[in-house]
């Protein structure tokens, strides 16, 4: 991946809008960052996070909610938003995305929620192609693309100030939760997890199970005891088994003799039963065949009374139609009596003739009265169409004469835009240079601090050199006293019989002595002389801070050589009046062009509302004409009537239709009764016919004669009844074994008292039989079933044992307990894996940077006292051959070491995420606090990375580092607390 160019805006510290091209670094390989502390140089690279993620750790507060990116500073209108351009495996990606914050309303006052926005493009055949468009489907994609998450990103493409010499410094629990986050070795955890409760869940298990077992052995005893089997703990299941069945074989032969001995009652018993029965079905048939014999001749009257009904039956229908005939006359007689004998007596056809002269009339009338009724309607329309055509005509002449005023208001507005634009663009160079200004004051400033920096330096350097000087003539002294005494010393070291360090005797019969002069030992020599390369070292770093401030002194002199910088103030208070008067000729340009565009579009409108306005009199007045017309022509129509008389239209229609009601009412009463009286003498004709070779002979005995359907229906039934219990009880009694009573009767000898007994008490010893055989197999079925629940559990507990001591044996393990004697947890295990890459990779670099001296190791040993283990970090130093703890590295030392492992830890996390290419590398560490020469071997690491294909930013507040980087994106704070600005130096 590599990073192309960076736009933001409202971001962070930074109000206005700033493009960074990293692209244009790709040839320099290393550039600077550069900036004062708290400028703003890191809320570079969170812009970069932000754009690829949308979110930055460092803004999380502590309370677990989020701070906004959006700045502070900005104005209102200002959108916050920051586009990242990069390319990944040749292909350039772009995204957008402002983050959600509270805008201020568009109209009103207070604000509005602004949601989070984001847009993922991609440069394919010449043009940018939109490939997400909100927040959810940018993020799953960028991580597709990228290749790393979020942490991992930050982890391996920003290397961040003191992050990794925390890491460096950790035990081995802190150590855990980056390389955790890092390699997302979570899922060994959860395995550790989910076999620590697979373990648990076996063990409560075998213990359910043994509790299982102990109740069902319980339960099985019991219910042997009831059936008087009490087992002890000699006696086995299968012994068990055969006499619960035993005594069940037992209780089912007793059940059988008590079966058989209780049938053989009841069958006696149900034979003398029968005889009773059949003795009283006899005495009951014969006293109900007298009682039949008594109501014979009732019977025989009823059958004849029923034939001389059926007789009637074909005449019966006319007889009905006569009673219907009368009835019907004698209505209509009743209707004609209502109406005047004078009307009841003319013919049908005069009635008629009548009936359709006042029908025609009443159809006249009627058309007339519509008429009549539309009058006030219409001339409601005509006035009302008199009414619009009046407003529409002066709605017309004020919208004619509204479009007549426009050319000359046009024309004024015009003329003021022109002049309100020459007053705009005669201010319009102020906001170029207030810029400029405010740059010249911020680098005046500086100018101050870095002078009394400088004076700090030289007086700093004076002490330095005194101190040193001072060390250097104690070192001459101690020297000139070390040579002076070195007679002396090897004259005490002489020994008889020893030869001479110098002249090789072994006899030394005048050893110099001492004297006066002190012995100096060679521990004071080596004292001296350090303390000297001490004060040496000093004075060299005091030589170099005062050059660097000498240089930035210089550096800034010559920015500003030719500027008066007492004048910077005032020229940039009078530049930010012009550019506030520059700001409101501006907005008053706008606001004119505004209301000339409102005005031409009030024009537009009133030429169209003119327009429709006249189409609307031309056509209010047809209409107005056209309700006059048909106003006219109804009262010509209702005139037109031949009726003299004042009497309404209507109360003509209402007499009219009266008087045809009436009339009609009359016809159809005389109609209806000539219809009756003829009817009447048709049935009568009818009936006559039918009973001339009648037996009844006359309307009056056909009356008689006939019954009801009740009536008939009750007597064919009483007269079937009768005959169908005379025709069973006389079966009953022909049957043989009713026939042979009277033996049967003779025959019999036990009472049924006795039989009744015998037989009660049969079927209470077969009750009793069947209640002690069911008692035996339920006890007997649950023992059986408790003693094979007792064998299927502890089956199982067999097969279970084994598996719960290896599943609880590898959960220990998994945990870090015994038998583990590491205490190395398998997350850890995995992450140590990960620790050694790491190393090996950084172990690469650091024998570059310290010329083979340190390399580190990946310490498993047991920490003491129970803590965490597995995951340490020692130093071996070549030098001595030992290995010691990181904590003794010096500062420089650490620096180098923490930069090495950055870069392994980059190599393996880029590695395991698929081997992806990055080559943008940001280096946010302190170099201001290395030597020269540590520095130079920094540099020269930084050289081989981009020798690899990476481009490197370096993130300093360090001067220095400007001579050695001169392609610099330098951040600048804004005059009185307003943000930051960005500037980049052209690398060509």
């Amino acid at each position: 991946m590599r990073l192309v160019t960076l736009t933001l805006q409202a971001f962070g510290p930074y109000p206005g809008e700033h493009t960074i091209r990293f692209s244009d670094f790709d040839s320099a390989g290393v550039y600077l960052i550069s900036g004062p502390t708290g400028a703003g140089k890191s809320s570079i690279l969170d812009a970069v996070v932000f754009a690829l993620y949308g979110h930055i750790p460092r803004f999380d507060l502590s309370g677990g909610t989020k701070t906004s990116v959006r700045s502070d500073l900005a104005s209102d209108d200002a959108e916050t938003l920051v586009s990242l351009e990069f390319e990944v495996a040749g292909t350039q990606h772009r995204i957008e995305r402002s983050p959600a914050y509270d805008r201020k309303k568009r109209r009103g006052s207070g604000t509005t929620p602004q949601s989070a926005k984001c847009t993922l493009l991609v440069h394919r055949e010449g043009e940018w192609k939109t490939v997400a468009s909100s927040v959810s489907e940018a993020g799953a994609q960028i991580e597709q693309i990228v290749g790393l998450k979020r942490d991992q990103f930050q982890q391996i493409i920003v290397l961040a100030q003191g992050r990794f010499a925390e890491f460096l410094h950790s035990d081995s629990s802190k150590r855990e939760v980056i390389l955790r986050r890092l390699f997302d070795s979570g899922r060994f955890q959860r395995a550790t997890e989910m076999v620590a409760k697979e373990a648990e869940a076996t063990k409560t298990t075998l213990s359910d199970i043994g509790r299982q077992i102990e109740e069902s052995q319980e339960r099985a005893t019991a219910r042997a005891a009831q059936l008087g089997v009490e087992p002890d703990d000699a006696t086995d299941v299968g012994e068990l088994v055969r006499l619960l069945d035993a005594i069940v074989a037992e209780r089912a032969a007793a059940r059988s003799d008590a079966e058989a001995a209780s049938d053989l009652a009841s069958e006696r018993l149900r034979s003398a039963e029968a005889l009773a029965r059949d003795i009283t079905v006899r005495e009951k048939s014969l006293t109900q065949l007298s009682a039949l014999d008594k109501l014979s001749p009732q019977t025989e009257r009823m059958r004849e009374q029923l034939d001389r009904s059926d007789r009637v039956h074909e005449v019966w229908p006319s007889v009905v139609a006569l009673d219907a005939a009368r009835v019907r006359l004698s209505a209509a007689d009743e209707r004609l009596a209502d109406f005047d004998t004078e009307k009841t007596s003319q013919g049908v056809e005069q009635l008629e003739q009548q009936n359709r002269r006042l029908q025609d009339e009443v159809a006249v009338l009627r058309t007339l009265a519509e008429t009549e009724r539309r009058i006030p309607a219409l001339e409601t329309a005509r006035d009302d169409a008199v009414t619009a055509l009046e407003k529409a005509t002066a709605a017309a002449a004020e919208a004619a004469e509204q479009t007549v005023a426009f050319p000359a208001k046009r024309k004024d507005l015009a003329t003021a835009i022109d002049r309100l634009k020459a007053d705009r663009d005669a201010l319009g160079s102020v906001d170029s240079e207030l810029p400029r200004l405010e740059s010249l004051l911020a680098e005046a400033k500086q100018r101050d601090t870095a002078r009394k920096a400088h004076a700090d330096a030289v007086a700093a350097e004076q002490k330095a050199a005194s101190r040193h000087q001072e060390a250097a003539d104690a070192t001459r002294l101690v020297l000139q006293q070390y040579y002076e005494s070195t007679s002396a010393r090897l004259a005490a070291s002489l020994q008889d019989g020893e030869p001479c360090l110098v002249c090789g005797a072994t006899a030394h019969p005048s050893p110099a002595s001492a004297h006066d002069a002190e012995i100096v030992s060679n521990e004071q020599v080596d004292a001296a002389q350090a303390a000297e390369a001490k004060c040496l070292a000093e004075l060299q770093a005091a030589q170099s801070q005062r050059a660097e401030a000498s240089n930035e002194v210089s550096g800034l002199d010559r920015v500003l050589e030719g500027v008066d910088a007492d004048s910077v103030p005032q020229q940039i208070e009078k530049a930010r009046e012009q550019s506030a008067e520059h700001a409101k000729a501006a907005d008053a340009v706008i606001e004119a062009e505004k209301a000339l565009d409102l005005l031409e579009a009030e024009n537009e409108r009133l030429t169209t509302a003119l327009e429709a306005v006249r189409a609307d009199v031309t056509r209010l007045r047809s209409d107005a004409d056209v309700a006059a017309e048909r106003l006219e022509a109804a009262r010509q129509t209702v005139r037109s009537d031949d009726d003299a008389s004042d009497e309404s239209v209507a109360d003509r229609l209402a007499r009219r239709t009266a008087e045809s009601a009436e009339q009609a009412s009359v016809l159809k009463a005389v109609q209806d009764h000539a219809t009756r009286e003829s009817e009447l003498k048709a049935a009568q004709a009818s009936f006559d016919e039918l009973i001339a070779d009648h037996p009844a002979e006359d309307e009056a005995t056909v009356r008689a004669w006939r019954m009801t359907r009740d009536e008939s229906l009750a007597a064919r039934e009483q007269v079937k009844q009768h005959d169908s219990d005379r025709e069973r009880i006389t079966g009953v009694l022909a049957q043989p074994h009713i026939v042979a009573l009277d033996q049967r009767i003779a025959d019999a000898s036990d009472d049924a008292a006795s039989l009744t007994a015998a037989a009660s008490a049969a079927k209470a010893a077969l009750a009793e039989a069947a209640d002690h055989l069911a008692e035996a197999r339920s006890a007997a079925a649950d023992a059986k079933r408790e003693l094979q629940t007792t064998g299927d559990l502890q089956k199982r507990i067999d097969d279970l044992g084994e598996r719960a001591v290896a599943v609880a044996r590898l959960a220990a393990t998994l945990k870090g307990d015994s038998p583990n004697s590491r205490r190395m947890r398998l997350e850890t295990y995995v992450l140590a894996a990960q620790l050694e890459a790491i190393l090996e990779a950084a172990n690469l670099r650091l024998a570059a940077l310290t010329d083979g001296r340190f390399s580190l190791e990946h310490f498993d040993g047991v920490a003491a006292r129970g803590a965490s283990s597995g995951l340490g970090v020692v130093v071996n130093d070549a030098f001595t051959g030992m290995t010691r703890s990181v904590s003794t590295l010096s500062g420089g030392e650490t620096f180098l070491a923490s930069l090495a492992l950055a870069l392994g830890l980059a190599d393996v996390v880029q590695q395991n995420a698929g081997g992806i290419s990055l080559e943008t590398l940001f280096i946010d560490e302190g170099f201001g606090s290395l030597d020269a020469q540590t520095l130079e071997l920094a540099m020269q690491t930084l050289s081989e990375l981009h020798a690899g294909g990476r481009t490197i930013g370096v993130i300093s507040h360090v001067t220095s580092m400007q001579e050695r980087l001169p392609q610099l994106i330098t951040v600048t704070p804004l005059p009185g607390g307003q943000g930051s600005t960005i500037s980049v130096t052209d690398p060509n």
